[in-house]
C-alpha cells in the first residue's frame, strides 16, 4: 500500500483509469452518476470540465473505489475507508509500536493467545 499526502494526478486520470480497470463504458459510468451521456465523462476524463465536490462520492460509489483514492490521498482503489484509517493510525505509531502490531498480526493462534496472556489481555 502505498499512503500519501497527496498525488498530482488529476482526478479526471483517476476516473478513466479506474472505470477502464473495472471494463465500465463512459455511457454507462454516465448513466450510474447522472451524467447526460458518454461526452460529460469524455471531458471530466481530459480535464476539461471538473466534477463538483458533492459528486465525488457519486463517482467513488459508481468506480466501486473511494474518494481518497479519486482525490489522490492514496494509490490503492481497492483499499476499504476502514484500511485507510488503520494505516493513518499505524503511521502516526512509533516504529517499535509497528512492528509489534505486524508481528502480532503475523504470529499463529498459539503465540496470539500466549502474547495476550502475557499482556493481561485474556481477562
Amino acid at each position: 500500500m502505498k499512503n500519501k499526502e497527496y498525488n498530482a494526478e488529476p482526478i479526471g486520470f483517476r476516473i478513466r483509469r479506474r472505470r477502464e480497470e473495472l471494463r465500465i463504458s463512459q455511457d454507462e459510468l454516465a448513466r450510474r452518476t447522472g451524467y447526460s451521456g458518454r461526452t460529460a465523462i469524455s471531458k471530466i476524463e481530459k480535464s476539461v470540465n471538473g466534477i463538483p465536490q458533492d459528486k465525488v462520492t457519486l463517482f467513488a460509489k459508481a468506480l466501486q473505489t473511494t474518494e481518497l483514492y479519486l482525490i489522490g490521498t492514496v494509490d490503492d482503489p481497492n483499499m476499504t475507508t476502514e484500511e485507510i484509517i488503520r494505516a493513518d493510525r499505524i503511521k502516526q505509531l512509533s516504529r517499535g509500536d509497528q512492528l509489534l502490531i505486524e508481528r502480532y498480526h503475523s504470529a499463529d493462534d498459539e503465540k496470539k493467545r500466549l502474547i495476550a496472556y502475557l499482556l493481561g489481555l485474556d481477562k
